[in-house]
């Protein structure tokens, strides 16, 4: 073998060596996120404090509502859709939380992504959902191929940058 084959060799070990100890590392939290999805769960927390945890069907009895949102993604144009869902609003408001008094609200999916909204958006009327449906169809989970079965969607966005899909909590934050 010539020199140039034996370092690419080394490197591609070195990488694969990297990618399973960072595996094991995250297996365990991967493993919890993916159950939390699979169980259609969702925690609200405040500050990093688990605060409850609801089920789908608990979070329906909030009262599901339809809006449209615009889907915008990757450079295509905007698609408007009709989604079904829970204001994210209202299960602050169940739980006694003032959220006047934050900064921002973090939403974190099942697959580690987070977004940071500012508190505006979750103040503002019908604005942040927890969406379950999209165009009359459930929103199957990512296993299943979908973005859900819980996705965040702020409504009266023009995009939805922050959206997040995959949805297994929020946190407000100072």
């Amino acid at each position: 073998m010539n020199k140039q084959k034996i370092i690419i060799l080394g490197i591609l070990i070195v990488l694969i060596t990297i990618m399973a100890v960072t595996y094991s590392l995250n297996k365990e939290n991967l493993d919890s996120r993916v159950e939390l999805n699979n169980d259609s769960k969702f925690i609200v927390k405040v500050n990093s404090e688990e605060i409850k945890t609801f089920t789908l069907l608990e979070l329906k009895e909030f009262g599901s509502v339809d809006f449209e949102a615009n889907l915008k993604t990757n450079g295509k144009e905007a698609v408007k859709h009709m989604y079904t869902g829970i204001l994210l609003r209202e299960v602050y408001d169940s739980l006694d939380i003032n959220y006047n008094n934050f900064s921002a609200l973090e939403v974190t999916a099942t697959d580690g992504y987070v977004v940071m909204v500012d508190i505006k958006k979750l103040i503002q009327d019908n604005n942040i959902y927890l969406a379950y449906k999209r165009d009359g169809e459930v929103i199957k989970s990512m296993e299943d191929g979908g973005k859900g079965p819980i996705q965040m969607i702020i409504s009266k966005d023009t995009i939805s940058q922050y959206w997040c899909k995959y949805a297994i909590s929020s946190d407000l934050k100072e």
